[in-house]
């Protein structure tokens, strides 16, 4: 059986109506919960460990393709050359093969460790021009909460800096 979704929402519906034998889903879809690329697969890798996920995405920056590889993604599928290596994707689904990353002319980001979800919020609401007080503010956290929880991920993405950090998100479109 194959089921199609256009939401966050509606393939959180169809994978639980019926579990697939494989999910394959664009890094951002529309939704009103999970609608980030990375907390969306970080969520369906919790509630399904071993269900295999393909993401196709038009981003091609090594660190977010090694984040997402970081959380369990199976195979990373870039829309460009969607044609030729999608059926590769699909076929080499159960191996150990990981598909070859798109050239990136970007610094390497080092994604050792996937972000956690706390982690992830700081690095989208800093994304939305919020600061660090205002974000411990609407978490009801505190400021060195926050700032923990940034300089955390940033270590984990190998970024030394502010403005590091302000380039990698706008380079993967957070």
């Amino acid at each position: 059986m194959v089921s199609e979704a256009s939401s966050v929402d509606e393939l959180y519906g169809a994978i639980e109506e019926t579990l697939p034998d494989i999910v394959v889903t664009d890094f951002s879809m529309p939704g009103a919960e999970n609608v980030d690329g990375l907390r969306l697969i970080m969520t369906l890798r919790q509630k399904y460990p071993d269900l295999p996920l393909i993401v196709v995405t038009v981003l091609s920056n090594d660190g977010l393709i090694d984040a997402l590889y970081k959380c369990g993604v199976t195979r990373v599928v870039n829309k460009r050359s969607l044609s030729s290596e999608f059926a590769k994707a699909l076929g080499n689904a159960d191996s150990n093969f990981r598909m070859v990353k798109s050239a990136s002319s970007h610094r390497r980001v080092n994604a050792g460790a996937c972000l956690t979800p706390k982690e992830f919020d700081v690095l989208r609401m800093l994304s939305e021009g919020m600061s660090a007080t205002e974000i411990a503010e609407r978490l009801n956290r505190s400021k060195q909460t926050i700032s923990s929880q940034k300089i955390s991920a940033m270590k984990k993405l190998g970024l030394e800096s502010d403005g590091e950090l302000f380039e990698y998100i706008l380079r993967i479109g957070l």
